[in-house]
This record gives structure tokens, sequence and C-alpha cells, in this order.
């Protein structure tokens, strides 16, 4: 069971995504709750995940997992 925000982020884009990247198609706050969780939570995971260099966004909307 995937019980993080960073957990579920980090499944999304591999499963959802191709070469470790996905190009989301909605809002942040849609996938927010997609993922089952809140808005808040999403990008606090998000920030968090990008100050310690495991997500990349070149671009809103494009997410890269840095490996």
């Amino acid at each position: 069971m995937l019980r993080t925000a960073r957990e579920r982020i980090h499944h999304f884009i591999e499963t959802e995504g191709r070469n470790d990247a996905v190009k989301l198609n909605y809002t942040k706050k849609a996938w927010a709750a997609e993922l089952g969780l809140t808005h808040e939570a999403l990008y606090r995971a998000l920030a968090s995940m990008i100050a310690a260099g495991e997500l990349f966004e070149p671009r809103p909307g494009l997410l890269s997992l840095v490996e």
C-alpha cells in the first residue's frame, strides 16, 4: 500500500509516465484528488521532492523523476 504522498507521486510517474516523466493533462488539484491527497499535501510533497533533488519540473505540469 502506498502510504505517503511521496510514494504515491513516485508510483504515479513510474506507472503513468514514460521514461520516468509525466505530463499532467489536468490541474494539480485534480491530480491530488486522484492520488487521494489534499492539494496542500501534494504541493508540500512536490516542493520537498524538488528541494531534495528527487523530482524536476522543467515547466508547469511536466514532472520528471531524478534517478
